[in-house]
C-alpha cells in the first residue's frame, strides 16, 4: 500500500512538471516572432536604390528573421541573430504622428556593428510606407507591423542597410501608451539622414512687400520609393520710420516662422501639419541708411532654441562699415567686428565723427548656438539710426538684406538664401 501511494505521488509530480514546462515553453513562444527581412548594400547619399521590394524584384530580400520581443509598458525589448552578431535592441516609446496610427521609440543596439535608425509601430498600414510593399498588397488582412531598420557601422559595408518588418504585430496597451506620449515632438524623421532629392524656394504671402513678405522652403527625400515632402514657411517683417531732424528712429525687422508641415505621398499616417525637419539655424542681419544718418545703437530680442546645452542667453555678434556722412552705402560684404549684445541688452558702442567717419551700414548675427525651430520661432532686430546733418533730406533707401540658412536637422545638410529689402525713409 505505501509503494502505491509513493508511486501515485511521483506520477502526480512529473505530470504537474510537464503541465507547467508546457505552459512555460507555450508562454516563451508567445514572445518569439518573424520578420520579413531585406538587406540593400551600398545605399547613395540620396537612398535612392533603397525602395520596396517589388521595386527591387526581390533581388534584395533575405531569409526572414526570428526575433525574441518582450513588452513592457512603454518600452520593447527585441532580440535576434544579424548577421554573424547576436543583437539587443531596447525601444521605449517617445512619440506618435499627428493621426496617431503610428508609434516612434527611442532606441539603442548592443552592437557598435549597427545602429538602428528607425523602430516604429504603425497601425493602418494601408496609409503606411512598408519596404515589403508586394507582401502587403498580397495581404490585405494585415493591419500592423513593426518596423525594425538598421544601418551597418561596418567599414566595409557602412551604406548597407537591414530592413524587418514584423507584419501583423500587436503592441500590448497601445492607445495608453499613446496617451502618455501624446503632445511629444516626434524624433527626426529617418529617411532624412540622406541627402534631399529636391528643393524648391517660392513666396507665398507678399501683401505689401515693404512691410512683410512670406517664403516657403520645400525639401524632398526619398522614403522607400515615394515622396516626402518637408516645408518651413517663415515672414520677415519690417517696422520702418522716419527719422526727426537731429533725432533718432528705431527700425525694427522680425524673421519668425509661421509654419510647417511634413507629407509622404500615398501614405496619410505621416501627414504634420506643424512639424517638419527644417529649421532655421543660421541668421543675419545687414542694414544700411540713407544720407546724413548713421547707426546708434541696436537692440535685440526673439523666441529660439538652444542646440544642445553650450552657450548662455541669446545673443548675437555685431560687425559695422563706416563711411562719410553724406552718402547712401550699399550693403558691403565686408564688416569689422564690433563685439556682442545679448538679449534685453542695447549695444551702444558704435563710433561716429570720428576722423569724418560714420557707421553707414552694420550685421548683426544671430548667435549659432541657437535655431528657430517651431512655429511662432522668432529673431527681432531693433537698429537705431540718428541724424547727424540737422537738415531734412528728400526720400532715400533705408536697404536690408536677411541671411538665412535652412537646415535639415538629419542629415545636417545646409540651404542659404539672401533676402534683399528697400524702403523709402527721410529726415523730417
Amino acid at each position: 500500500m505505501k509503494r502505491r501511494l509513493i508511486s501515485m505521488l511521483l506520477t502526480t509530480v512529473l505530470l504537474l512538471l510537464c503541465s507547467n514546462s508546457n505552459y512555460a515553453f507555450a508562454e516563451e513562444a508567445n514572445y518569439f516572432f518573424t520578420a520579413k527581412t531585406a538587406h540593400i548594400k551600398d545605399v547613395d547619399k540620396y537612398g535612392s536604390n533603397l525602395l520596396n521590394d517589388i521595386a527591387d524584384n526581390n533581388s534584395n530580400t533575405a531569409n526572414d528573421t526570428q526575433f525574441r520581443i518582450v513588452q513592457n509598458s512603454n518600452s520593447i525589448h527585441i532580440n535576434g541573430m544579424v548577421g554573424n552578431d547576436d543583437i539587443e535592441i531596447y525601444g521605449e516609446a517617445c512619440a506618435t504622428t499627428e493621426n496617431e496610427k503610428v508609434i516612434y521609440f527611442s532606441s539603442n543596439c548592443s552592437s557598435n556593428n549597427y545602429e538602428v535608425v528607425n523602430l516604429t509601430y504603425e497601425m493602418n498600414i494601408s496609409d503606411s510606407v512598408v519596404y515589403f510593399k508586394g507582401y502587403r498588397s498580397n495581404n490585405q488582412d494585415v493591419k500592423t507591423v513593426l518596423k525594425i531598420y538598421l544601418k551597418s557601422n561596418e567599414k566595409l559595408s557602412s551604406n548597407d542597410y537591414y530592413i524587418f518588418e514584423v507584419f501583423n504585430f500587436q503592441l500590448d496597451n497601445a492607445q495608453s501608451i499613446i496617451n502618455s506620449i501624446r503632445g511629444n515632438d516626434e524624433p527626426i524623421r529617418w529617411n532624412t539622414c540622406f541627402l534631399p532629392i529636391s528643393i524648391k524656394e517660392e513666396e507665398t504671402y507678399a501683401p505689401n512687400a515693404a512691410y512683410t513678405t512670406e517664403k516657403t522652403i520645400s525639401e524632398t527625400w526619398n522614403n522607400m520609393g515615394q515622396s516626402e515632402i518637408h516645408t518651413i514657411t517663415f515672414s520677415m517683417n519690417y517696422d520702418y520710420t522716419d527719422v526727426p531732424r537731429s533725432g533718432n528712429a528705431s527700425q525694427k525687422y522680425t524673421l519668425k516662422i509661421v509654419g510647417k508641415t511634413a507629407r509622404v505621398v500615398g501614405a496619410s499616417n505621416y501627414i504634420s501639419s506643424d512639424k517638419s525637419n527644417l529649421h532655421i539655424r543660421g541668421l543675419t542681419l545687414r542694414s544700411a541708411t540713407i544720407p546724413n544718418t548713421a547707426f546708434y545703437s541696436t537692440k535685440i530680442d526673439g523666441l529660439v532654441k538652444k542646440i544642445g546645452t553650450i552657450g548662455g542667453a541669446l545673443s548675437a555678434s555685431i560687425g559695422f562699415s563706416k563711411g562719410p556722412l553724406s552718402i547712401s552705402l550699399e550693403i558691403p560684404s565686408f564688416f569689422s567686428y564690433g563685439g556682442s549684445v545679448d538679449i534685453n541688452e542695447t549695444y551702444t558702442s558704435y563710433e561716429n565723427n570720428v576722423n569724418g567717419e560714420y557707421v553707414k551700414a552694420v550685421e548683426v548675427a544671430m548667435d549659432s548656438n541657437y535655431m528657430l525651430k517651431d512655429i511662432n520661432d522668432k529673431f527681432m532686430v531693433e537698429n537705431t539710426i540718428r541724424d547727424y546733418g540737422n537738415i531734412s533730406t528728400n526720400y532715400g533707401n533705408l536697404s536690408t538684406r536677411w541671411y538665412i540658412d535652412i537646415i535639415s536637422y538629419n542629415n545636417l545638410g545646409e540651404s542659404s538664401y539672401s533676402y534683399p529689402q528697400s524702403v523709402a525713409i527721410k529726415v523730417l
